[in-house]
């Protein structure tokens, strides 16, 4: 069994590596959200916007302290350090599109997250096929992964005031006035 110093040092080490990599996920983030537009274009789905994100070290340090599995994984296996999210206006674009992504990608993983209350989106963890990173311009992204969250304005907005509101709320807002807030949380 690990020592806390262990999963310490581990975790470090894990950052370290990810800080010096981290340039190669913000570009790779930067191409699969350029690609992904091109796709939705190409195949005319309509979506409102694309979000991107590649993880912040300090925030990938505290998740190897958090989550102490992630530990036994090197940097290019993890699957959220590169993330886009698709806003779409209906459900039935989210089908459409997962099916292109499928066809363009490698689908290494996928998982439908649902709540009556809370969080609702499809999660897609993808990487390029072959053909793309034989590409020159593509090849320094082999095996790296992307995950891509596929929602609806409305889920999206839901989302944000839960998470933003609910789960971490303003102190300020909070004390200007709890009993909305206790209204909205229950």
């Amino acid at each position: 069994m690990q020592k806390t110093g262990d999963n310490d040092q581990k975790a470090q080490e894990l950052a370290n590596e990810y800080k010096e990599k981290r340039y190669l996920f913000e570009e790779y983030t930067k191409t699969i959200r350029l690609l992904l537009e091109n796709l939705l274009k190409k195949n005319q789905i309509q979506f409102q916007t694309i979000q991107f994100r590649t993880k912040e070290v300090p925030t990938f340090y505290e998740n190897l302290l958090r989550k102490k599995e992630l530990q036994g994984k090197n940097v290019f296996e993890m699957t959220d350090l590169s993330g886009c999210r698709v806003i779409f206006y209906f459900e039935e674009n989210i089908e459409q599109f997962t099916e292109v992504l499928y066809n363009e990608f490698e689908v290494v993983d996928y998982e439908d997250k649902s709540s009556p209350d809370e969080y609702n989106a499809r999660h897609i963890v993808l990487r390029l096929k072959e053909n793309r990173f034989n590409l020159p311009e593509y090849s320094e992204f082999k095996g790296l992964l992307c995950e891509i969250q596929l929602t609806t304005v409305l889920f999206h907005a839901w989302a944000e005031i839960q998470h933003d509101i609910i789960y971490k709320p303003n102190k300020e807002l909070l004390e200007f006035d709890k009993p909305a807030f206790d209204n909205i949380d229950n």
